[in-house]
């Protein structure tokens, strides 16, 4: 059974440097979804959500984003053929 729109959650690591503002944090975690992605899925535009952040137990120069996104296939709610 195919999953029409589904929540996905992911981790990503970035440096951990004073001053990453939330909008850089948000674009890298976003990348990171769209990466992610085959061909029959799309990325709901708008859908990153940033659930937590934290440095590295072992590294503290490297911190961890726990973040959610939507994925949509066809015939979920705001799909759409690509062009």
């Amino acid at each position: 059974m195919v999953r029409m729109c589904e929540t996905r959650r992911g981790v990503l690591a970035i440096p951990n440097k004073r001053g990453t503002s939330g909008l850089a944090v948000r674009d890298a975690a976003e990348k990171h979804a769209r990466a992610s992605l085959t061909h029959e899925e799309q990325f709901a535009e708008g859908s990153i959500e940033v659930e937590s952040q934290s440095p590295r137990l072992d590294d503290e120069t490297v911190r961890d984003v726990y973040y959610a996104y939507k994925v949509m296939t066809p015939g979920c709610t705001g799909w759409s053929t690509q062009t």
